[in-house]
This record gives structure tokens, sequence and C-alpha cells, in this order.
């Protein structure tokens, strides 16, 4: 756990580097994901930590708030 934040850390200014890194551990669900009454496809992660999901060439992005 210590290594992996201090990895982290480290990493802070290489958004894209740790987007990269998470997004290849992502499993990204084959069937549509319902939003909004519609049904999207989730496509990966924003630079910014949210799921991007999109459909007929549209795109938008989740954000979870606890």
């Amino acid at each position: 756990m210590l290594r992996a934040l201090d990895w982290a850390c480290a990493m802070a200014a290489e958004a894209e580097l740790v987007r990269a890194e998470a997004q290849q551990r992502l499993w990204l669900p084959a069937p549509a994901i319902a939003h909004a009454g519609e049904l999207w496809q989730a496509e990966g992660l924003g630079l910014d930590g949210s799921l991007v999901i999109g459909r007929a060439g549209e795109s938008r992005a989740l954000h979870r708030l606890f």
C-alpha cells in the first residue's frame, strides 16, 4: 500500500501516465450503461478520473461524488 501511495505522489504531475495505468486495469462492461434514460457504452477514463461514456458520436464524462 505504501509503495502505491509513494508512486502516486511521485507521478502526481504526470496525469496522463496515471490515467493510462488506471485505464489498463479498468474493466469496461460490454453491455450498455443506462444514463439519463439512454444507453451508452463505457469508453474509458478522463484525466480527472471521470468515466467517459459515448454513443452516436457523442461523449460525456460521469463524475461520482461521495
